[in-house]
Parts: C-alpha cells; structure tokens; sequence
C-alpha cells in the first residue's frame, strides 16, 4: 500500500480487500477562487458603526485586500476605533483610543490597540487591550493609582478589595478566573491571588 504506484495486471483478482477511497473533491468555492487573483482596496468612511446591545463603536481605516493565483486571501491596512462604548464586566466603558492592525498573516490575525475608560465617584478606571486578536491582552490601571485586584474590585462592586464581603469576595475570583481564560493578564492574575491569599488562578 505504501510502495510505487503500479500498473494492474488482469490476472490477479483481489477478494474481500478494502476498496481504495476516492480522493474528496474540492469544494465548489475552493475550485472556482483558488486561481484568482484579487487586488481590492476597502475604505471604511466616517459614520460606520458597530452597533450591538454591547457596544456601539464608530470606525474608519483603509484595508488591502489581495491574493495570488494558488494562494491564501492576505489583509493588510488599520481599522481606526473613532469613539463609542463597549460594556466590561457590565459597566460601560467609553473608547478613548482604539486600532485594529492587519498585518497579512495567514489566516488574518489583527493586532489591537484599544484604551477604554470608566468613571465612579472616586476613581477612573482605564482598561488597555493589546495583543493580537487571537491572543489578546488585558491591562488594568486607574486613577489614582490602585493594584489590578482592587481596580476590578472596583468595577465589579464600587470599592477596593479591602471593602468587600465574603460573597463579593468570591465574586471577584470567579470573574477574574473568567477574563484570565480570554486574556493573558498575568499582572491580573498575581493581583487577585496575593489580595485574596489564594495560591493559584488556573488559565
């Protein structure tokens, strides 16, 4: 089975064996656009949004869509993320800054460079998310300055860790078990351990 393809010769005649499989045909879609050659400028103009019950965010930017005969469709251009919302953890964050990069990797994979912002009465909390689309980043700060535990304290439940009660306490783990699951926050995740004297958040 593994030797030289040969030609069959009439006179042996195989009983019982496995009839070899047929090859699959390619789909349809594949056979029509794997020769093309595609060249496409996108421009994405001013009042383009995104609008979802989560979000709603304003675009722009200039994409490069191309491919060669035999090969993989490639992005290239940046997204521009103009202003919006977007709801973290159930509060709502306001777009300072934001921009998706395509680089023309196959299959595409954008880098993100997005700042988001939340007010409450004592603090601001600013959320970063960098990386790329794929494996994406998460970075807490606020103003004035607070540990990454005590700022998700703070959007969750209004108040630094040290405030929280035993229920809210282990609020705080289980949601920073979910976000280190869609994140790689290691700063997060040391955080919340050392506030709350645990010794390990799985990822």
């Amino acid at each position: 089975a593994t030797g030289p393809s040969l030609e069959r010769d009439p006179t042996i005649v195989v009983r019982g064996g496995t009839a070899p499989a047929a090859p699959p045909a390619p789909a349809a879609d594949t056979a029509i656009t794997d020769p093309m050659r595609l060249a496409i400028d996108v421009r994405i103009a001013r009042n383009a949004w995104i609008r979802r019950d989560d979000a709603s965010i304003e675009l722009a930017g200039d994409l490069r869509v191309e491919k060669e005969p035999h090969e993989p469709i490639r992005v290239g251009g940046q997204i521009t993320l103009r202003r919006g919302w977007y709801v973290f953890q159930g509060r709502r964050f306001v777009i300072e800054d934001g921009s998706v990069v395509f680089t023309g990797a196959v299959p595409p994979d954008p880098a993100l460079y997005v700042t988001a912002s939340y007010d409450t009465r004592d603090y601001r909390v600013i959320v970063q998310v960098g990386g790329t689309a794929s494996k994406p980043t998460l970075t807490l700060s606020s103003e004035p300055p607070l540990d990454q535990a005590d700022i998700l304290a703070v959007v969750l439940f209004g108040k630094p860790t040290n405030a929280l009660g035993r229920s809210e306490t282990a609020g705080l783990q289980q949601q920073a078990l979910e976000i280190s699951t869609g994140y790689v926050a290691p700063d997060l995740r040391e955080s919340v351990m050392n506030s709350l004297g645990v010794q390990l958040v799985p990822v």
